[in-house]
């Protein structure tokens, strides 16, 4: 009966947090770092990454890329994967960011590179090609 009782309370105060939470959210509280979590850096300016193994072993494909104003956790906008042809894309605000790799599904076989400085320029298709080099 005791945990029965302790079960209930917990969800009714999930609930009610729920609730409160939905209807007066605390301000500047987020999960993301550098704001609220509906900030982000997507925007209309057209980022084109490309991605080639310097041994000739072609595009890299299924490959995610992180775009963010400094390497760590990207923000919204800030993730893409290749395609079949080694190509990702962003759609970004102008700004300077960081290109870098998610270090959990990066190809074991490859060198991670550092993370590398972008300008992304309104009014053009911002393009940025990266070879990667076998280990």
């Amino acid at each position: 009966m005791r945990k029965v009782l302790i079960i209930g309370v917990i969800l009714l105060a999930t609930l009610a947090g729920y609730v409160l939470g939905s209807r007066y959210p605390l301000e500047g509280f987020s999960f993301f770092p550098g704001g609220d979590s509906d900030e982000g850096i997507a925007g209309d300016v057209r980022l084109v990454i490309t991605t080639e193994r310097i041994d000739g072993g072609g595009p890299v494909p299924d490959l995610e890329i992180d775009l963010a104003p400094q390497p760590g956790q990207p923000p919204l906008g800030g993730v893409s994967r290749t395609n079949a042809d080694g190509v990702a894309e962003f759609n970004v605000q102008p700004g300077d960011y960081y290109i870098f790799f998610n270090m959990s599904d990066f190809p074991s076989d490859l060198t991670m590179p550092e993370a590398e400085r972008v300008t992304v320029v309104e009014g053009v298709v911002n393009e940025r090609s990266i070879l990667l080099t076998p280990k």
